[in-house]
């Protein structure tokens, strides 16, 4: 592959071209959630905690894909709400999480947005470039940890 000429650099990257879409469609999804004063990590935690009920800090982070300080910040986010409770031991493999009552409420109008925001999405592209761009997106994600485990990184 020849060297790209700078102008056409930020089209031809991978990796601006995944950050650019990422930060527009999680723009979408934040606009949605903005009434219940919740980011979007904060809602994957709550699906998260959901569905691994009991589980500790370490388990949810590498569910939700975030590292453990940005999953512990929210962790602490949502507990002064009421809607995550840990129970037990110290630390990121000690401490089990569950959502409270308030936390399953929360979920509840969280999922509501959720959907309102992914049918305008759905919508805009239509079902099936939707759902190919998620064949493409777990590809993109696939090839990105191989090349990464080729490089140990």
């Amino acid at each position: 592959m020849s060297a790209p000429d700078l102008n056409d650099l930020p089209g031809l990257c991978l990796g601006s071209s995944a950050r650019r879409a990422a930060r527009s469609v999680m723009r979408i999804y934040a606009m949605h959630m903005h009434a219940l004063d919740l980011n979007f990590p904060q809602f994957g935690l709550l699906v998260a905690l959901a569905q691994l009920p009991g589980r500790n800090v370490r388990e949810i982070a590498d569910r939700v894909g975030l590292d453990a300080s940005t999953l512990t910040r929210n962790i602490a986010l949502l507990e002064r709400r009421g809607a995550v409770m840990g129970e037990g031991g110290r630390g990121r493999a000690g401490k089990l999480l569950r959502l409270t009552p308030a936390g399953e409420a929360l979920l509840q109008e969280a999922l509501k947005a959720w959907r309102a925001a992914q049918a305008n999405l759905v919508s805009e592209l239509g079902e099936r470039e939707a759902a190919e761009m998620r064949r493409s997106l777990a590809r993109m994600h696939d090839a990105a940890l191989r090349v990464a485990e080729k490089m140990d990184l």
